[in-house]
């Protein structure tokens, strides 16, 4: 699953985002405990890619790069472990 810093690092106006990101965090660390026969669910929580930032023209000097947060999932995918929310940081 993919979540969002800001359920960790909050900011003006992203109240809505951090609900609902903290929301897929609490989710995938309590449901890890339901699941049964070697199912897993982890996430990734990352802040804005940088590729899209400045295709949004936005300031993307604190965003992550792409290849970046697609080296945590696969990492993520190529882990045993489940309940883990991985922070994507630049």
């Amino acid at each position: 699953m993919t979540s969002g810093a800001v359920a960790q690092y909050p900011m003006p106006n992203t109240a809505a985002i951090a609900i609902a990101t903290a929301g897929v965090d609490a989710f995938v660390r309590t449901v890890a405990l339901e699941l049964a026969d070697d199912k897993r669910i982890n996430s990734v929580s990352l802040s804005l890619v940088k590729e899209s930032a400045e295709k949004f023209g936005i300031d993307s000097t604190h965003c992550v790069p792409a290849a970046k947060v697609a080296e945590h999932y696969r990492d993520v995918l190529g882990s045993s472990e489940s309940g883990q929310v991985v922070l994507v940081q630049n």
